[in-house]
């Protein structure tokens, strides 16, 4: 007796709403609110990573300062959304703001020119200094001048003090090496975004990667910002767990 075959009905998957499309004003806005608050964060960032030392928010996966000032414009943007609710910002432009403060915060970090700017004037300045090491003899010599500083008196006015860059004299001298370095900044920031274009498809459609540190920007900004993101009882605890945590060891390493 042969089986008799079942016909077995599948109902197709539900297709995801695409989010909207941004208006070009909102793009622009979105780059506006970030270009204008990527001044002060360059400045925040120098100060905590450089001159205090502490809390290093470039040295972790998300960078701290850019999540307190998303934070801050969500709750700025939840007012908006009361009293004039088509000029609340969307989603999309958070993530665009989110995108240029990380960029932003990321260049004067303590893993980038914290460290390239020093590198700069530390060759010619250690090596005409400490003479027994025969820096001069040996590698000084092979490189190239337009990618270091190599006046002395600049050199002595940036390790002493007691000076200023904003002279002449020194423009002159830092300008075409910072010019230099700045095309390579932007030519292995091209080398990223091209390395980001082949491995995209493969990241996310194949091995769907997850990228867990988008979440938190993706989950605080939902349809432009929730109060209820804000009363959910386990972000508090989890906030209030590492916020304790970090009070106390920073209260017991000050």
């Amino acid at each position: 007796m042969r089986p008799q075959s079942v016909a077995v009905r599948v109902e197709p998957l539900p297709l995801r709403e695409a989010p909207p499309t941004l208006l070009p004003w909102q793009w622009w806005r979105a780059v506006a609110i970030g270009l204008l608050l990527s001044v002060p964060n360059a400045y925040w960032v120098m100060q905590v990573e450089g001159t205090w030392h502490s809390g290093h928010p470039t040295c972790i996966s998300f960078f701290w300062n850019v999540g307190f000032c998303l934070m801050l414009l969500v709750f700025l943007n939840l007012a908006i959304k009361k009293v004039a609710p088509r000029w609340a910002l969307v989603q999309q432009e958070f993530v665009i703001i989110f995108v240029v403060l990380t960029l932003v915060s990321s260049l004067p970090g303590h893993d980038a020119l914290q460290l390239g700017i020093p590198q700069m004037a530390m060759p010619f300045w250690y090596g005409f200094q400490n003479p027994a090491l025969r820096w001069q003899e040996t590698f000084l010599n092979a490189m190239p001048t337009w990618l270091v500083v190599t006046d002395m008196t600049a050199l002595r006015d940036l390790f002493f003090g007691g000076s200023s860059l904003y002279r002449w004299h020194y423009l002159r001298v830092w300008l075409p090496t910072v010019l230099w370095w700045t095309v390579f900044a932007m030519a292995l920031g091209a080398v990223y975004v091209g390395l980001m274009a082949l491995m995209r498809r493969q990241w996310t459609e194949h091995e769907k990667l997850s990228y867990p540190v988008i979440h938190i920007p993706l989950a605080l900004t939902r349809e432009g910002g929730r109060a209820e993101f804000f009363t959910n009882k386990w972000f508090w605890w989890g906030f209030g767990a590492v916020a304790a945590l970090n009070l106390i060891n920073g209260s017991s390493t000050g």
